[in-house]
């Protein structure tokens, strides 16, 4: 998977996103992109499962206080079901990402840690067309 320690994966993780609150799926660089998904797809048991997680939770959470949907002073309540759901919506956001920057199907940009329900995917293809016989 990585040779990065889980403490490290973290500190790169919340660095990022901490210098990027509003980014949108396309703007993860590819290496960070790839690391999140190489870990969705491991072990779900693993320590790095649970670290992906946390830095989801952390992105979420900076994101809330910064459009100030929750206000600094105040208990801030989500619930599991909420949080799962929106997670799944995330690395769908990363795997979009990933289908664009590795394949001619291009995708609008996301925003990373915003859920509005009734955000849309536009795929663009390229004048290239794909030979699937090689895929």
């Amino acid at each position: 998977m990585s040779t990065l320690t889980i403490d490290e994966i973290r500190d790169r993780s919340l660095a990022w996103i901490q210098s990027n609150p509003s980014a949108s799926n396309l703007q993860v660089p590819q290496d960070l992109r790839e690391l999140w998904l190489s870990i969705h797809s491991g072990d779900p048991d693993s320590p790095e499962a649970d670290l992906l997680v946390v830095i989801f939770t952390h992105g979420l959470m900076q994101q809330q206080l910064l459009t100030n949907k929750w206000m600094r002073k105040k208990k801030m309540q989500i619930s599991l079901k909420e949080i799962m759901h929106q997670f799944d919506l995330w690395i769908l956001k990363l795997s979009l990402a990933e289908i664009s920057a590795k394949t001619e199907q291009k995708s609008n940009p996301l925003p990373l840690w915003r859920f509005s329900k009734n955000e849309k995917v536009t795929f663009t293809p390229t004048d290239d067309p794909v030979d699937t016989r090689q895929l």
